[in-house]
């Protein structure tokens, strides 16, 4: 799993095409003043759907999501999908997660983040 803060905080979802997906956060938004990025605490796996697993499919769905200032994932949306019912799955995991959240002059703040969920079978 791999996440990255977006350049503005304010912006709406980014198309596809502005994704990168480089692996950790390596900067965070100059606007925004953030002096600690959002931090995962607690990560529940995706599950598979039957169907997906029958056609053996594979791959990442990325996902744009607030980090709310008290560590909860909300206002999911898919940015990059996989069908057969998986991006549900990966939305259903994150809702799960806990952070702890972003701090901006030592107090806690609301984050967007793209979170890539990666779907490999063993």
């Amino acid at each position: 799993m791999n996440f990255r803060l977006l350049d503005n905080p304010a912006a709406q979802p980014p198309g596809p095409q502005q994704l990168q997906m480089s692996g950790p956060v390596t900067r965070y938004p100059a606007t925004a003043g953030i002096t600690s990025p959002p931090v995962l605490i607690e990560k529940r796996e995706p599950d598979y759907t039957p169907e997906a697993r029958q056609a053996k499919y594979q791959g990442p769905v990325v996902l744009y999501v607030v980090i709310g200032a008290d560590g909860a994932a909300r206002n999911i949306r898919v940015l990059r999908s996989l069908g057969l019912g998986i991006d549900e799955k990966a939305i259903e995991a994150v809702q799960q997660w806990r952070w702890r959240p972003a701090y901006k002059d030592g107090q806690p703040v609301e984050t967007i983040a793209t979170i890539e969920v990666s779907f490999r079978l063993p």
